[in-house]
């Protein structure tokens, strides 16, 4: 009888290609976030009005964005990336949904530059900048978790890659202590936006959303 050969573990060329599906994924994900960013916060002004006039519209886009379609000017700013199998952003659950959130606040933020400037369309404004804030601020915890979960579960791994983990992690902190910054001043702004003068005001007054302060 034929004794079956014993499982061996994943494929080292296989692990490779998930990591660095993972890595090209970042890239993009990266240039979304800049994107979001406030002028007077981003390292590249020039380079984040580049991205929201040419970033994917929808996942699908996403998956076939390839570095390649940059603005000339925007190409050596970069690190260079390359579109992905679908399969590949669904198998990176946590990096999928924050493709999401991201692709939704941008076009979010395309439409409304589109809008007028009435008081109700302000507060509005506001609403959705407050929104994205708590968006990027959620993005960025969830990070950090992630982060400290690979150290736990792959000590080796970790450590030979040690510089590229601190620097996520040193990125993702200081992306959520932005963050932070933001919302409370969008709750000051937002408050005093939707302050019913005398006489009543049609602007729906601010409200506390689940989870947030």
């Amino acid at each position: 009888m034929k004794q079956s050969s014993p499982r061996r573990g994943k494929p080292v060329v296989a692990f490779d290609s998930q990591v660095e599906g993972r890595e090209n994924i970042n890239a993009k994900i990266s240039l979304l976030k800049l994107a979001l960013q406030d002028d007077d916060k981003t390292e590249d002004l020039e380079l984040a009005h580049l991205i929201r006039e040419c970033f994917p519209r929808s996942p699908t886009a996403f998956n076939a964005w390839t570095s390649n379609k940059l603005p000339e000017r925007a190409k050596p700013k970069v690190k260079a990336f390359r579109s992905n199998a679908p399969r590949t952003l669904k198998s990176n659950s946590d990096l999928q949904l924050s493709v999401g959130r991201l692709l939704g606040a941008l076009n979010s933020r395309r439409r409304a530059a589109k809008g007028g400037s009435s008081k109700v369309e302000s507060a509005a404004k506001l609403r959705r900048e407050l929104n994205e804030a708590k968006m990027l601020k959620d993005i960025a915890m969830r990070e950090l978790v992630d982060e400290r979960n690979r150290r736990q579960e792959d000590a080796s791994t970790y450590t030979s890659n040690l510089a590229s983990a601190n620097s996520a992690k040193d990125e993702a902190i200081r992306l959520l202590r932005e963050a932070e910054e933001k919302i409370k001043k969008l709750q000051r702004e937002l408050a005093v936006a939707t302050q019913h003068p005398r006489g009543g005001s049609n602007v729906t007054p601010i409200r506390k959303e689940d989870g947030h302060a």
